[in-house]
């Protein structure tokens, strides 16, 4: 069933309108759902947590975002400021709790 849940979220097009730089490799859904999985993860380290989330995700889906943490920490970042000020706003207020 996560399996599932996985490929129709990659395959989402929720997100087509954002425009990222041209040598961006990643799409939203497939960056979204290494987040997901890396904030899912039960290990008491970042890095460590972000492994799993990848092999998670390597074995889900076949294919990941970002290979590494700071890949994965710079990703996050340029997508959210691809995202309009008004969706920006949302989704930054949601993440911290505000």
């Amino acid at each position: 069933m996560l399996r599932q849940a996985a490929e129709w979220m990659i395959g989402e097009r929720s997100f087509d309108e954002l425009k990222f730089h041209g040598n961006t490799k990643w799409t939203a859904p497939s960056l979204i759902f290494l987040a997901v999985l890396w904030v899912w993860s039960d290990h008491d380290t970042l890095t460590g947590a972000f492994a799993q989330a990848r092999d998670l995700a390597l074995n889900l889906v076949g294919s990941v975002a970002v290979t590494t943490y700071q890949g994965l920490s710079n990703a996050l970042v340029r997508a959210l400021s691809s995202m309009p000020l008004s969706t920006r706003g949302s989704w930054t207020s949601a993440s911290t709790g505000c």
